[in-house]
């Protein structure tokens, strides 16, 4: 009888040997699981995560009292595990895919991006435009990262165009070179107009960015012919834009200094807290134009007290003007082409804007 006492005794003891190291294997197991969890979806708390992993640990140390065998409770313990242990490597795998995916797409739209400035540069004109669409469609489908990229692009492009060298171009004579180099190539032109008719969310991811996105210094824009556009806080020094047609167009805040700006259409513009410092206004059509704030004769950084007024301005071009009565244009300097006189701002068309 005290035999038979030792070795039941000694038999449950090895029972909650084998119980307790199941148990803290499988402990292990979903500690193992659930740190990762924790560090792989980062929103889960560790507290909480411990908490639960002590109560199934005084589960297991009690597995086996109820109804359950031990063998039942150890598959089915197996199972959850298995079960998580899935669940968490596909959560994996669909995070694989989704990088892979990302990195596919990305590689698709720089190569886009690539072929598109590439074909700015090709000889032909067609292909130039071509170019100028793609980059365009490229910036409106994915403005975040390629905006501001395709900006500057274009701008360089207006700045330094491609010569057209295509057969085409072989063939013309003299007066048709002649007649072509007095106006802006088409080319140019389809860029200013991708320029000018970005929309207001593209337009404020240039706020911030420095320098200054459109930057279109020493450009040829002669004859170039956009209504309604927005070329504000454009960099526009010593531009040739004589004959354009610039109606309704928003120039605020671009710096005009040295502008060639003869016989230019600027009817209702807005040229508000733009610089004109020396700007050539002659034949300029000022109808209703907004001068609030225009600064129409600059200092020279280099002399302070040299005067850089604007040129070619009239008394009567600027009484066609309108301005804030509150901020109207600075005109000390600015003379009268005509009479040379002292220009003054008499308010004639006076708005609040």
């Amino acid at each position: 009888m005290k035999l038979l006492s030792i070795k039941i005794i000694r038999t449950i003891r090895r029972l909650r040997t084998s119980k307790l190291l199941i148990g803290s294997g499988i402990v292990t197991v979903i500690s193992a699981i659930g740190i990762g969890a924790v560090w792989f979806w980062g929103d889960l708390s560790l507290a909480s995560f411990f908490c639960d992993l002590w109560g199934v640990w005084n589960w297991l140390r009690t597995m086996g009292e109820g109804s359950e065998t031990r063998t039942t409770t150890i598959r089915n313990l197996g199972l959850l595990v298995a079960g998580v242990v899935a669940l968490i490597f596909a959560y994996w795998r669909s995070k694989v895919a989704d990088r892979q995916a990302d990195i596919a797409r990305h590689t698709l739209l720089n190569e886009r991006y690539q072929r598109g400035a590439e074909m700015l540069g090709n000889r032909s004109l067609s292909v130039r435009i071509g170019g100028v669409y793609s980059l365009e469609e490229l910036a409106r489908e994915v403005p975040e990262i390629y905006h501001v990229k395709v900006m500057r692009v274009f701008c360089a492009f207006v700045r330094f165009p491609t010569k057209d060298r295509s057969s085409e171009s072989a063939h013309k004579d003299d007066a048709t070179r002649k007649s072509e180099s007095r106006r802006i190539p088409a080319d140019v032109e389809s860029v200013m107009h991708a320029i000018g008719y970005r929309d207001p969310r593209r337009i404020s991811l240039e706020q911030n960015e420095k320098p200054r996105v459109l930057y279109l210094r020493d450009a040829n824009l002669i004859h170039l012919q956009v209504e309604r556009a927005n070329f504000s806080n454009a960099w526009l020094t010593n531009v040739n834009l004589s004959d354009a047609v610039l109606r309704r167009t928003n120039m605020s805040g671009a710096r005009l200094r040295d502008a060639d700006m003869t016989c230019a259409d600027l009817e209702q513009a807005d040229l508000s807290e733009a610089k004109l410092w020396g700007a050539n206004l002659s034949g300029t059509i000022l109808r209703r134009t907004n001068l609030s704030g225009s600064d129409l004769c600059g200092v020279d950084s280099v002399v302070p007290e040299h005067k850089i007024p604007v040129s070619g301005l009239t008394q009567t071009q600027l009484d066609e003007a309108i301005a804030d009565s509150r901020n109207p244009p600075k005109l000390d300097g600015a003379i009268d082409a005509e009479t040379n006189e002292q220009l003054i701002w008499r308010g004639c068309h006076t708005a609040h804007i």
